[in-house]
């Protein structure tokens, strides 16, 4: 028809326009308003919304890209990619619960989705409902193929971080071993059990193997080398743990708590207890009601616990 031809074309335009301005900050008003026209004149058109989505997570606007998508879905729920993508602007967002609600809207129209019973699992882990994770991660793995090898280790190493989480660490590593038997190269499996196994002070040999690898592939991922730099620590390596540590908050947009706090226990065990004060600092400032990092700061010195 007439209309969709004008559409179509309007889309192109819009898009050939989006890339000749995407560069220019100072034009994003611009574009909003161009968005705003068109879907003031075709509310109702998903492609119009989906663009606007891309748009918006380009300039990473993640809330603003999950409004968007929800219209689309609202005009159209059978796209399970687009579900996906919704869940995953919320996890962006750390709003857990909103990408809870959305999933669990999700299973309405793809209830045999494993991938969102798995995306479930995570947000329901991080909301510290780990019964309702498990469920959920129980039942992906019921609805992968068992030969999806990939799958199947992801399912597994999201199930060792909620036995961790709730404080099962036996059922945990048994779970990320699994997950690391399955696919020798899942880096997230190997990157938390390492790092766990280094906070548990056990099995440090095994860790820095696995910490290891994951540095060998990802050499500029700030999470890898923190938990490389953590490792070290507890093998009492404090000098290379130093420079893994530095390397971490280098390659790091915004240091997280976690981050200052090994820093500064770091340089305190390699005998710089003023630049340890100040990460402790640091970090206590991003997390004002941590109890062991109040001490450090107070008394100016490492405790064990």
């Amino acid at each position: 028809s007439r209309e969709s031809l004008e559409l179509d074309a309007k889309l192109e335009l819009l898009t050939g326009y989006i890339r000749e301005l995407y560069d220019d900050p100072s034009q994003q008003g611009r574009i909003q308003e161009l968005f705003a026209t068109l879907l003031d004149q075709h509310p109702h058109e998903v492609d119009i919304h989906d663009l606007y989505c891309s748009y918006l997570i380009a300039i990473e606007d993640y809330a603003g890209a999950a409004e968007q998508l929800g219209y689309a879905l609202d005009i159209d729920p059978s796209s399970e990619e687009r579900w996906r993508t919704l869940l995953s602007l919320y996890m962006q967002a750390d709003d857990y619960a909103k990408s809870a609600e959305k999933g669990e809207t999700a299973l309405r129209y793809h209830p045999s989705s494993a991938m969102i019973h798995l995306m479930l699992g995570t947000d329901y882990n991080l909301m510290k409902e780990y019964d309702k994770a498990l469920g959920n991660l129980n039942k992906a793995m019921e609805l992968t193929d068992s030969v999806d090898y990939d799958a199947v280790s992801q399912i597994m190493s999201s199930m060792g971080d909620v036995y961790y989480a709730k404080g099962d660490r036996d059922s945990a590593f048994v779970y990320y071993d699994k997950a690391i038997s399955i696919d020798p190269d899942n880096l997230l499996a190997l990157n938390n059990c390492a790092y766990y196994l280094a906070v548990e002070g056990r099995d440090l040999d095994k860790a820095e193997e696995m910490s290891a690898r994951t540095i060998k592939e990802r050499p500029d991922d700030a999470t890898s080398l923190d938990t490389y730099a953590w490792v070290m620590f507890r093998k009492k390596n404090y000098t290379e743990a130093m420079a893994y540590i530095d390397k971490a908050i280098a390659n790091s947009e915004e240091p997280s708590e976690e981050l200052y706090h090994h820093a500064g226990d770091i340089y305190f065990m390699n005998g710089e207890p003023q630049k340890a004060l100040e990460f402790w600092e640091k970090a206590l400032a991003l997390d004002p009601d941590n109890e062991l990092l109040q001490r450090k700061v107070k008394h100016k010195t490492y405790f064990y616990e």
